[in-house]
This record gives C-alpha cells, sequence and structure tokens, in this order.
C-alpha cells in the first residue's frame, strides 16, 4: 500500500496543473437558446380546442420545423387527429410522434401529434389547414366537431444567403489562433511526471520469478524421505512408536504417488483387500513398474509389523528396526526398477521377517 501513496500524489498534481491550462478564456460564453415556439394558433368550437404551434418560423434548408398539434376536451371526448400520410404542403416528413391522450385538469384530457418537417428547398411554403374529429363516447357518435387550423406561412431561406445565387466564395483564410502557454506548460509538465512515473515503477519492479525445478520421481523422494527419517534417530530417543509410523507413512506414501494406491486414506485392512482385488503379477502403471506377488506378501508381513508396534505395544529389538528399514529401503529399490523375478526370489530368501 505504501508504494501507491507518490503515485496518488502525482496523478493529483498532473490533474491540478492540466486544470490551471485548460481553463476558458475571459468573455466567452456559451451561445443562448431561444425558448418556446414562434407561432402558435388556436382553434375552439364548442368544449374542444385545438393549438397548433411551429418552433420558428424561418429556417435554411439544412434546418427542419418541427410542429406541434395538440387537442384538448373533456374527459368523456374522443379525438382524431392527421395520421403520418396528412399532406403539409410539399414537406416531407422526417419523424414524429402520436402521443396517448393524458389527464390536463379536472376532467378534461389532451392528445398530441408532433411532426418533424424537412423542407424541399429554399422559398416561401404554405402549411396547410390540419383538421381534427371529437366527438362524445358516451352519445351518439354522428354527432362529430370538426376543428381546422389556420394556414401559416414559412421560409426557407438559401444556404448561400439572400444576397448569392448560389455561387461559392473563397475559403476564409485561417484565423490565428493565440498561443496558451499554461496549456503547453500543463501539457509539459503532465509528460515530465510520467516519465518520472515510469521510471520509479520500472524500479520497483518485482525480480522475475525463478522456474520450480521439476518434481522429483517416487522412488527418490521415498530414498530422501528414508534419510531424512534416519537422521532424527529416533529409536535412539526412545521414540520407536513415532519411528515406525513415519516409517510406514513413507511406504504408503510412495504407494500412492508410484502405483496410483490410495494408501495413506486406508487402513491396512483395508490396503491389503485393495492389492487382493488386483490381477495377480499384473502391473499397476506399465510394463516398467509392477507390483509382483512377493512384493505383496513381502509388503503386507511390513505393515501388520508397523501396526503391532504402533497399535499393540510390541517392542522390537534392534535387529528388527535395522531389518524393517532395510526392507523399506530394498521395498522402494525392487519396485522402482524394472521387473525381475530372480531379484524377487533373492530379496525373500535374504530378508525373513520376524513378526
Amino acid at each position: 500500500m505504501k508504494y501507491w501513496k507518490p503515485f496518488v500524489k502525482i496523478m493529483f498534481l498532473s490533474m491540478l496543473l492540466l486544470g490551471v491550462g485548460c481553463q476558458s478564456q475571459p468573455g466567452q460564453s456559451a451561445p443562448a437558446l431561444k425558448a418556446g415556439p414562434e407561432v402558435i394558433k388556436h382553434c375552439q368550437k364548442g368544449p374542444v380546442e385545438l393549438t397548433l404551434e411551429v418552433d420558428r418560423r424561418r429556417i435554411n434548408a439544412a434546418q427542419f420545423f418541427h410542429l406541434t398539434l395538440r387537442v384538448e376536451g373533456p374527459q368523456n371526448y374522443a379525438f382524431k387527429l392527421p395520421g403520418p400520410n396528412a399532406k403539409m404542403g410539399g414537406f416531407s416528413k422526417a419523424g414524429g410522434q402520436l402521443e396517448r391522450p393524458r389527464l390536463v385538469g379536472e376532467k378534461r384530457i389532451s392528445q398530441t401529434q408532433t411532426y418533424i418537417l424537412e423542407p424541399p428547398g429554399a422559398g416561401e411554403f404554405k402549411l396547410p389547414p390540419l383538421k381534427v374529429s371529437a366527438w362524445d363516447t358516451s352519445k351518439d357518435k354522428a354527432k362529430v366537431l370538426e376543428l381546422v387550423s389556420a394556414e401559416i406561412t414559412l421560409s426557407v431561406e438559401s444556404l448561400f444567403g439572400p444576397d448569392k445565387k448560389g455561387g461559392l466564395t473563397d475559403i476564409e483564410p485561417p484565423v490565428p489562433q493565440p498561443l496558451n502557454w499554461r496549456l503547453w506548460a500543463a501539457a509539459g509538465a503532465g509528460a515530465a511526471l510520467l516519465l518520472a512515473l515510469t521510471i520509479w515503477l520500472w524500479r520497483r519492479r518485482k525480480p522475475a520469478a525463478l522456474p520450480l525445478p521439476p518434481p522429483l520421481p517416487p522412488a527418490e523422494l521415498a530414498r530422501r524421505e528414508l534419510q531424512h527419517l534416519l537422521e532424527r534417530q529416533l529409536p535412539e530417543h526412545g521414540q520407536v512408536k513415532e519411528f515406525y509410523a513415519a516409517l510406514s507413512a513413507i511406504i504408503r506414501q510412495y504407494l500412492e504417488r508410484n502405483f496410483g494406491i490410495r494408501a495413506p486414506e486406508l487402513t491396512t485392512e483395508e490396503f491389503l483387500a485393495e492389492l487382493g482385488r488386483r490381477p495377480r503379477g499384473a502391473s499397476i502403471i506399465d510394463s516398467r513398474k509392477g507390483l509382483r506377488q512377493e512384493h505383496r506378501h513381502l509388503l503386507r508381513d511390513f505393515l501388520i509389523h508397523c501396526d503391532l508396534v504402533k497399535f499393540a505395544r510390541h517392542q522390537p529389538e534392534v535387529d528388527d528396526i535395522e531389518m524393517a528399514v532395510t526392507i523399506c529401503r530394498r521395498f522402494i529399490n525392487e519396485t522402482d526398477g524394472p521387473e525381475n523375478g530372480d531379484d524377487a526370489e533373492k530379496l525373500l530368501s535374504a530378508l525373513e521377517y520376524r513378526s
């Protein structure tokens, strides 16, 4: 967390300098927007009122007229407004929307239709009258009120101006812009701070992690664990039970790594039953690494002897301890190399285990 404090300070200073350099020049302001329509026409017949609004009376050929037709009447009335296909005196409709009736006062409703009109060109144009029908839904529909708006004259100017006849003028020369020293100073300071931050982070970078060494083969790992166990000299300190528990764990973990047998999770009875279910003389991993029947008998006697010491309070002699270590080492060596029946028989004849 302490490495990020200088970074936050540098970024805050950069934003402050850029804010000072990018301040607006005095005397400049956004142009004011004109609010409200320029043309409003009203028409009323009975309890129904029609209002026609145009946002402006004069535009240029690249702009649009925005027309709003609004009808208002009692709540029990229904209205029919000109649809999107209504004729608009030569104008093309570029868009529009018919809104749903809504309440505008006590027992009165209003409905609005908007149009976006695109002029065909420059000149004077007449917006024709628009007709709206209204009737009382609680009475006979034959008694329909028709309201017609007044005609409106709209003007469209040419893009070339009123005094031009379509000719193009020469391009205006470029306007010289005053040099903003504050902006350039802020940009230079920001670039210098960014360069300093990059150098600081590069020096703070962590060295690349060294690749991990390849894992040891199961047999080599078991030999190292056995050697480490012997260096602890547990039997010499009277910890015979702990010594046999560690010795049995080395064999069980080796079996799991080398042969895929879940030896550490099984009791001795469950483990021996697991071995009994495997084919006689079959290889567990491949043709080079297998567990022969002679190895199974030797392993069974070894595990039973370890259980006697761990759980039955059997006190082994010094020769028994040395024999257990020898069998553990020879078992790892025999099962790690190629299958050799003569070696297994020599092992059984030379090491007659006493449980």
